[in-house]
Formats: structure tokens, sequence, C-alpha cells
């Protein structure tokens, strides 16, 4: 009876955690509330498992296995990071706007947690099927706001093409949460059994995908490029069964793509053809030309090294980087990829065990895909995929408040299918 309660409270916060804003008050109207959404979850859920733990109403071995194991040394060597911190109050709770405080990586750990232990095997599926319907209003938000329908505020914005960002802060953000829905619509597409089904999920998936491509947010498309690769090569081959309504998706996004870009000025076309030049940049090394990425980077590991152990704390890559350059009041509060920002932040030894922890789940995901068959191995490597396009993403961001509870959750079902896995 504990499985079901919990199950559903975990899944119902999941699926209306993406449209709880407030944003009659500013246009920073999304990490913050979320914020304060997702710590009083947390909160409340921790101590109604504790209590009940005490009552002995409910056992589950919480905290036991392997990945919470390394998960724990990760919180706790972040919480050193946070104590040392140049700035520990920051360090707590995370700079404005971003909040990547030490409370967001307990936070994101908790969804880990509560999703291993609270969202049966059985369960998953539906929970995902959930979560792609309740993306459908952000999606379509953010396509109105790219034609200047502003209908919960009047955004302060002059340009000739909008990047929208929906019910996030920052176009980023809202990037990487469509680039994560539309992963998910895949396996809810890809295991859909009935033509009708498979046909909303197309239509949602368009949809969804257009939102995406009006994030103008280069990264979110070749994480969402490389978790189809993923797919194709690593499923789709070996399922036949698969490959045409798999045709069917990949056909019908990449007709969407040529025609927005037709549309729009082939913006699609221009970003790309900019990844092409940053790398060129980087390459040739032209001075002041570098994109501010690859400068972030250079800069954020040569602090690393300075501080090794316990790093910058936690949210303090403005102070530090800002002031190793000697400028004053910098607007970018990251690195721009995650791995350089917990390094950086929260020092090497938390970089290496959080490597640790991403590697473990996924290597044991991997191992569960090969003894599983039919459908649990297509949600288990549809899954894998999921976390692949992520750290793609990631690779050029860093995880925040809006959307990384997402990625902690697909963490957690892989890690109880790979726990479970015979």
């Amino acid at each position: 009876m504990y499985s079901r309660w919990f199950t559903w409270l975990l899944t119902v916060f999941v699926v209306f955690f993406p449209i709880m804003i407030v944003p009659y008050f500013d246009v920073f109207y999304s990490t913050l509330i979320k914020y304060i959404y997702l710590l009083l979850f947390v909160l409340v859920f921790w101590v109604v498992v504790l209590v009940r733990l005490m009552f002995k109403s409910i056992e589950i071995p919480l905290l036991k296995s392997r990945a919470e194991h390394v998960m724990l040394l990760f919180l706790l060597l972040a919480g050193v990071a946070t104590y040392f911190s140049v700035d520990p109050y920051t360090s707590l709770w995370g700079r404005e706007y971003k909040f990547l405080g030490y409370l967001a990586w307990v936070s994101f750990a908790s969804m880990f947690f509560f999703t291993y232990h609270f969202i049966p095997q059985r369960k998953q599926l539906l929970t995902i099927q959930l979560i792609v319907i309740s993306s459908i209003p952000v999606a379509l938000y953010g396509i109105f706001q790219h034609f200047w329908m502003n209908l919960l505020l009047e955004e302060p914005i002059e340009r000739e093409f909008i990047k929208s960002w929906a019910f996030f802060d920052n176009s980023n953000h809202f990037g990487t949460y469509a680039m994560l829905m539309l992963m998910f619509l895949f396996i809810v597409y890809l295991m859909s059994n009935q033509t009708k089904y498979m046909t909303m999920w197309l239509m949602i998936g368009v949809i969804i995908f257009i939102a995406l491509l009006y994030t103008s947010a280069r990264a979110g498309w070749i994480g969402l490029l490389a978790g189809a690769l993923v797919i194709t090569g690593f499923m789709i081959i070996k399922r036949r069964d698969l490959l045409k309504r798999w045709t069917v998706m990949l056909t019908a996004l990449f007709v969407t793509m040529v025609i927005i870009d037709f549309t729009e000025d082939h913006f699609v076309l221009g970003e790309f053809m900019s990844v092409g030049e940053d790398a060129r940049q980087v390459v040739e090394q032209e001075p002041g030309d570098a994109p501010a990425r690859w400068q972030f980077w250079v800069i954020s590991v040569e602090l690393m090294a300075e501080n090794f152990w316990t790093g910058t704390g936690p949210s303090t890559f403005n102070q530090v980087y800002y002031d190793a350059i000697g400028v004053e009041d910098g607007r970018h509060d990251n690195s721009h990829n995650e791995f350089v920002e917990v390094g950086l932040t929260l020092g090497v030894p938390a970089l290496m065990v959080y490597v640790v922890f991403l590697s473990l789940i996924f290597w044991k995901g991997v191992s569960a895909s090969r003894v599983t068959e039919g459908n649990e191995q297509l949600l288990t490597v549809l899954l894998l995929a999921s976390v692949v396009s992520y750290l793609v993403k990631v690779m050029f961001n860093v995880s925040v408040i809006p959307v990384a509870p997402f990625f902690f959750v697909v963490l957690g079902m892989i890690w109880r299918r790979a726990s479970q896995a015979k």
C-alpha cells in the first residue's frame, strides 16, 4: 500500500513540475519558484519516509546500494566544498537566478533515491508517458512565444528572432528540457502497440521538436542527434520490427526542420554552420576570437588546479572566474560544462566520484540490457540513450533546477532496472 502512495506522490510532482510557475512578478519566474517547490517536496518526502521507517510501517533498503553509496560520498565532498567555499552562504543556497548550490545537489540526489525506491519497474513507462503529456502545454507555449504571443507575461525582448524559453528562465534551459522530453517521447512512441497511439505520439513529437528548434539551443540539437544515433545503432538495427516506425519519426522531424528553416530565413542551417566556425576558431586560436565557452573552460581548468581538493564552492564560478581575469560584475554564472563546473566548484575528488556515479549506473544499465529481452530491453536501451543525450548537452551547459530532476529520475529508473535484472 505504501509503495502505491509514494509512487503516485512522486509521479504527480514530476508531472506537474514543469508548469510550476508564478509568472506575474518578474521575467525570471521559473527557476526560483521551481527551486522552492523542489526543496519543499524533497523535505516533505524525506520526513514522511523517515518517519514511516522509524515506526517500521515500511521496509525498504534505503541507501544500501552501491550507486547510493557513491552518491552519498559525492554529497559529502560537496558539503566539504560548501564549508570551505569562498562564499559559504551562496554555496549553500546557490547564486541568484540559477541557485545551483549544495541544497540543489541534495535535491537532485534525492530524486534519484526516491525514483529508485518508489517507482517500480512496471510503473516506469506510465510515468514517462505522463511526463511527456505534461510537456505538451510547455512546448506549445514555447512556440507561441516565438511569435510574440505572450500569454502569461510581457517578456521584454526586442529581437528579430525570438529564442523561446517557455516556462523557463533561459532558452538553453528550455532547450535541454525539450531535448529530454523528445528522448522520453521516443520511448513511448517506439513502445506503442497501436497505430492510433503511434500517430498521437508522432504529432506530439513534432510539436516538441518545433519548440526545441525555436530555442535555438545548438547543444540541445546535438544532444538529440547523439541520442537518436544511440537508439539507431544499438536497438533499431537489432529490432527490424521497429525500423519502419523509427524511419517515420525521423522523416517527420527532418521534414519539420526543413520547413522551419525555410520559413525562418535558414536559421537552422546558420546555427549548424556556426558550430563549425566555433571549432575553427578554437583550432586556429585566433586572438580574441575563441568562443566564450572555450575561454571559460581553459581558465576554469587552470583554477581547478589551484583549488584541487575542495574547489571554490558550489555556485561560485562567477566570483572566482571574473576575479581571475580582472573583471568586475561579469554576467556569466557558470562554466558552460557540467564536468568543468563540478571540478572547479566542488573539487577534483568530487568530480571523480560524480563520474564514477554516472559510469556505474550507465555500465550496469548496459549490462541489464544484455540479459533482458523484448520491451524490457528496449526500455532500458532507450533510457540509456536519454542519458547519453543529456550528457552531450551538458558538455556545453550545466544541470539546472528546472531540468536536472528529470535526468536524475532517469538515472533512478535505470538503477532500478539494473538491480532487478537477472
